[in-house]
C-alpha cells in the first residue's frame, strides 16, 4: 500500500486536503473544487475529487464530491430557510437545498443512482441496499459503539452506509457477466458523500 494526497492548490496554498491508502502499483489523481457544487450550502463550498486506477484499468475508485442540505422540523424555520435562499439567489448565490433527512440507501436510490446511470451509458441498477458489514468496520475504526439498534444509530453523527450495485452491458447490448459497479454512500447528518468503485472480472 502507499499513501496518496489531494493537494489544495487554491486557498490551501499547496497543503494536503485529503489523504488515503491505495495499492502501491495503482495510479491516482485528485484535486480540490471550490464553488462548483450544485447547492449553496457552506459545507459544499470546498470538495475533494479523486480517481484511482489499477495497472490494467480493470478496477477504478472514484471519490465524488459530498452533497449537503439543510432542514428543520419547525414550519416557521423552514419558511425562514426558504426566504434566505430566495434572497441569496437574488444576489447571484446558490440556494442551500431544504429537504428532510433521508437514509444513505434512499439517497442512493433517488439521487446518486439516476445521476450515475445517466453518465455511465448502458448501465442498469441491480440493487440498492444497506451495507452493515462495512458500517461496523467504519465504526470500529472511528471508535464508535458497535451493534447499536437503528433508532440509536440515527442519533449519532455517522448513520448507516449503503451500497448500490449497477450492471453494465456492451455496445451491442449484451450483458457483461461479472461486471458490477458498487456505489458506496455514507451519510453524516445532512451531508452525503459517495464513492464509486468500478470493476471487471
Amino acid at each position: 500500500m502507499k499513501q496518496v494526497k489531494i493537494i489544495d492548490q487554491g486557498l490551501g496554498q499547496g497543503k494536503p486536503a485529503y489523504d488515503l491508502m491505495i495499492p502501491k502499483d495503482w495510479q491516482f489523481k485528485g484535486w480540490v473544487n471550490v464553488g462548483v457544487a450544485e447547492g449553496g450550502c457552506f459545507g459544499d463550498w470546498f470538495s475533494v475529487v479523486g480517481d484511482a486506477n489499477s495497472p490494467d484499468n480493470s478496477i477504478e475508485l472514484q471519490i465524488l464530491p459530498q452533497f449537503t442540505w439543510q432542514y428543520i422540523d419547525d414550519p416557521a424555520g423552514q419558511r425562514q430557510m426558504q426566504t434566505q435562499n430566495q434572497n441569496d439567489v437574488k444576489f447571484g448565490m446558490k440556494a442551500c437545498p431544504v429537504r428532510a433527512p433521508v437514509s444513505a440507501e434512499e439517497f442512493l436510490r433517488h439521487d446518486m443512482v439516476p445521476k450515475c446511470t445517466k453518465v455511465c451509458k448502458n448501465t442498469t441498477v441491480v440493487s440498492a441496499e444497506p451495507f452493515p458489514e462495512l458500517e461496523e468496520m467504519v465504526r470500529h475504526q472511528l471508535g464508535l459503539p458497535l451493534g447499536l439498534p437503528e433508532a440509536r444509530r440515527a442519533t449519532l453523527a455517522l448513520t448507516p452506509l449503503a451500497c448500490a450495485s449497477l450492471s453494465t452491458t456492451t455496445k451491442d447490448n449484451r450483458p457483461r457477466d461479472g461486471w458490477r459497479r458498487p456505489l458506496l454512500c455514507t451519510q453524516c447528518r445532512g451531508a452525503v458523500a459517495a464513492r464509486l468503485m468500478i470493476g471487471t472480472p
